[in-house]
């Protein structure tokens, strides 16, 4: 007897889109709509696409999210804003600027590599420049 079928909707490791696949009905659950999903694939389809955009899979639908960057791209942007704050570090600003905000800032940018998602998925510190 042939097993029921469905098109699922496969993901690569960082969750970004990458076509459709079939998933079969469970033969411990025959007539009951249970299939057997392969790991990095869901039975939710993703939406419409947007020109420009990639479709991410966020654990619990599709997101449009710009294309990821390239590692390089984000470390030398990463390693300007690090060489633009060098300043605030040296000992004669230590009236003009709040130091330890900005040494967590870079230590926050130091960090960026090992965030959860890299290089797909950045989320860039704020800079504790004070705005008028």
């Amino acid at each position: 007897m042939e097993h029921a079928r469905i098109t699922v909707y496969c993901y690569d490791d960082a969750g970004f889109y990458v076509g459709t696949d079939v998933a079969v009905e469970s033969p411990l659950e025959r007539g009951c709509g249970i299939y057997m999903i392969p790991d990095k694939a869901t039975d939710v389809a993703p939406p419409a696409a947007i020109e420009g955009k990639v479709l991410w899979w966020n654990g619990q639908g599709w997101e449009h999210v710009d294309p990821p960057a390239h590692p390089e791209q984000i470390r030398a942007r990463r390693n300007n804003l690090l060489y633009a704050s060098d300043w605030t570090q040296l000992r004669d600003v230590i009236h003009v600027v709040d130091q330890l905000a900005w040494a967590r800032y870079r230590q926050a940018l130091r960090e960026i590599p090992e965030q959860d998602g890299f290089p797909h998925r950045v989320v860039w510190p704020e800079s504790p420049v004070k705005k008028c």
